[in-house]
C-alpha cells in the first residue's frame, strides 16, 4: 500500500478489500478457535469416527 491515489469509488477495491479481509479474518479465527477446542476436547483423532454429532473440519 505505497502508492495512495484517489480514485472513483466504482473503481476502487478499497471497500471490497475490506470486506473481505472481515470474512477471511473471521473465518481464520473460526478455524483457529475450532482446533483450539477440538484439540482440548479430544487429544485422539479415532474419537471423530465415534462423535458423529460433531462436524468434521
Amino acid at each position: 500500500m505505497a502508492e495512495h491515489k484517489k480514485t472513483d469509488p466504482s473503481t476502487s477495491l478499497e471497500g471490497v478489500d475490506k470486506a473481505e479481509k472481515a470474512k477471511l479474518d473471521l473465518f481464520i479465527s473460526r478455524i483457529l478457535h475450532a482446533q483450539k477446542t477440538g484439540l482440548s476436547q479430544k487429544p485422539t483423532t479415532p474419537d471423530t469416527k465415534q462423535n458423529p454429532n460433531k462436524p468434521r473440519l
